[in-house]
């Protein structure tokens, strides 16, 4: 059976944090068995493995803890363009699209967001499993902030585009959920190795 969410932008932390322990819950019990055949298994050469999934959640959750650090430090200063920029309703649209739970339509992860073309070892459950805890600790510690702020960040891709922190957490808890998704698709596929 396949799990589906989808995280509206006004989603509560604590659907987004229950929504990040689910994928967590998932990956301990439906990936962290398989071998790294099953794993790396595609059904096509253009699709992404289960191990992929979670090489590029990795890649991507991990991009934005320097700036999580920084807020919940309280070292994170706005630039001018993020309190300024016009754009900031217009991207945050993008963004919750981009990174919607039940995909719409396939996008493309830019080159340094994408995961590794080669064959990925099992250490990625390990790594994976780590930066989630890190993840949702992070969730928690800032929700009482994007919750009374209006906090601007821009994304690690590009300076310029920026959106509001409470966006930008529930565009992260959705992205997973797209590849979680997105893996259980692979191990439901009707060729996937069963050993």
């Amino acid at each position: 059976m396949s799990l589906i969410f989808y995280l509206s932008q006004q989603s509560s932390f604590m659907a987004l944090t229950d929504q990040l322990n689910s994928s967590t819950d998932y990956v301990n019990t439906n990936i962290a068995s398989l071998n790294e055949e099953q794993l790396n298994w595609k059904s096509a050469p253009a699709t992404w493995s289960a191990a992929q999934c979670l090489d590029h959640l990795v890649v991507n959750n991990l991009k934005y803890f320097t700036i999580f650090d920084e807020i919940v430090n309280d070292s994170y200063q706005q630039t001018t363009w993020q309190r300024i920029s016009p754009f900031t309703g217009f991207l945050e649209k993008k963004l919750l699209e981009f990174t919607a739970a039940v995909a719409d339509k396939k996008v493309k992860a830019p080159p340094s967001f994408s995961p590794s073309s080669s064959l990925i070892d099992k250490n990625i459950i390990q790594r994976f499993l780590q930066q989630q805890e890190k993840l949702v600790q992070y969730f928690n510690l800032l929700e009482p902030i994007a919750n009374s702020k209006k906090l601007i960040v821009s994304s690690p891709f590009s300076g310029f585009v920026t959106f509001r922190l409470n966006i930008l957490l529930t565009a992260l808890a959705n992205h997973e959920q797209r590849h979680i998704n997105q893996a259980d698709k692979v191990l439901h596929h009707p060729q996937f190795p069963k050993s």
